[in-house]
């Protein structure tokens, strides 16, 4: 495990309250992720988080609502071949308790592992410690981060990932000891972690440069709530994304891998 603090905290930030509204909810929930981890494969996981899904959006309409924005924001108007606003909101929260189910698993088993199949993970093995390295642009869901990660620990290659150090679900002091913590250490176990302690992007994206300039592997997850956005093809349709991962790529002369 090798962690590096990689900014300093920035004065304005605001203050972290000691517990949060979605802290009961994680906590009640964590032990149904744990029984459905250690308890059903793949495809019945799969089945049991799409029901959960369709429940949640019944039992949250706001939420739901918020999210169908996102999506209509992210996609904008075009949206011939893409999902209905309905359909993403629904496989969004599935992916979610697909994403806990993952980390209760590890957290009770390191050594397990999902069928994987990664494509091109010879290209990205040549890739590391050439000049500029490479830039792993990854889907904007923290399910597909983590297992970038550790599809690349298993083959010896290091991907580094640049992480806030109020990463993970909580945004309370205890709910970040309790539930961030335990993720952090997880991610941790696949790769170089560097910390970046204050808001906005400009630390994040100086140390990725630092570790691509030195022929190293960074990945990048993608984000659509940033100011600058292009919109790239995605399946059969396409997606608004940050600049930072292409960008970065660019400037510094990395490979880029999505």
């Amino acid at each position: 495990m090798e962690i590096v603090d990689a900014g300093v905290v920035s004065r304005g930030s605001a203050p972290i309250p000691i517990l949060s509204p979605g802290d009961a909810m994680l906590a009640l929930t964590e032990s149904v992720h744990f029984a459905v981890a250690r308890t059903l494969d793949g495809p019945r996981a799969d089945r049991l988080a799409e029901h959960l899904a369709r429940v949640a959006t019944r039992m949250r309409p706001g939420k739901r609502s918020a999210l169908a924005r996102r999506y209509r924001e992210m996609v904008g108007p075009d949206r011939a071949g893409m999902p209905t606003p309905g359909e993403y909101v629904r496989a969004h929260i599935a992916s979610q308790l697909r994403g806990r189910t993952l980390y209760a698993r590890l957290a009770a088993d390191r050594a397990w592992r999902p069928h994987l199949e990664v494509k091109g993970i010879d290209a990205l093995a040549q890739a590391e410690g050439c000049p500029g390295g490479a830039v792993v642009w990854e889907l904007p869901l923290q399910t597909m981060a983590l297992l970038a990660r550790m599809a690349c620990a298993d083959q010896g290659i290091r991907l580094h990932h640049i992480s806030h150090w109020r990463h993970g679900p909580s945004r309370s002091r205890i709910g970040m000891r309790l539930f961030n913590h335990r993720d952090c250490r997880i991610e941790s176990g696949f790769g170089p972690r560097y910390i970046v302690r204050e808001e906005g992007t400009h630390s994040a994206l100086s140390a990725a440069r630092r570790v691509l300039r030195e022929g190293g592997l960074v990945g990048f997850l993608g984000i659509d709530w940033a100011r600058r956005r292009a919109c790239y093809p995605l399946l059969a349709g396409h997606m608004f994304l940050a600049l930072g991962a292409p960008v970065t790529a660019r400037r510094v002369g990395a490979a880029l891998f999505t």
